[in-house]
């Protein structure tokens, strides 16, 4: 199972994609270039994996922001980004990323830890 592994930062988001055998196949940083730049932000970094791995190869998303999260609805207000309240992340990744389906969910050892997971 290849995945796609996306950071959400405060100044950067990174990505890459990662096979079975946990060899990053691509990764990619892209800086945040203001305030509201989040949404194209994201969209770059993961053009950048699905330059080098098709999408058709991947087989799953894991996204680490910070919270606020809604498993539910599919939206992250990272405290982090002041633009993205309510961000509809599960949405934003399904245009990036056609074909999905996609959903979300908060694991238990992530809101633990103080923070939160989507996939």
């Amino acid at each position: 199972m290849t995945v796609l592994a996306v950071d959400i930062g405060g100044t950067k988001f990174a990505a890459a994609a990662v096979a079975p055998d946990g060899e990053m196949l691509a990764r990619a940083e892209v800086p945040l270039r203001g305030p509201g730049s989040a949404d194209r932000t994201l969209s770059e970094v993961v053009n950048r994996i699905t330059e080098r791995v098709p999408p058709a190869r991947l087989d799953g998303i894991g996204v680490g922001s910070a919270g606020p999260l809604d498993p539910r609805r599919g939206t992250v207000s990272p405290v982090n980004i002041p633009a993205w309240r309510e961000f509809p992340l599960v949405d934003a990744l399904g245009e990036v990323l056609p074909g999905g389906p996609y959903g979300s969910r908060a694991t238990p050892s992530a809101w633990r830890s103080g923070s939160g997971g989507a996939a």
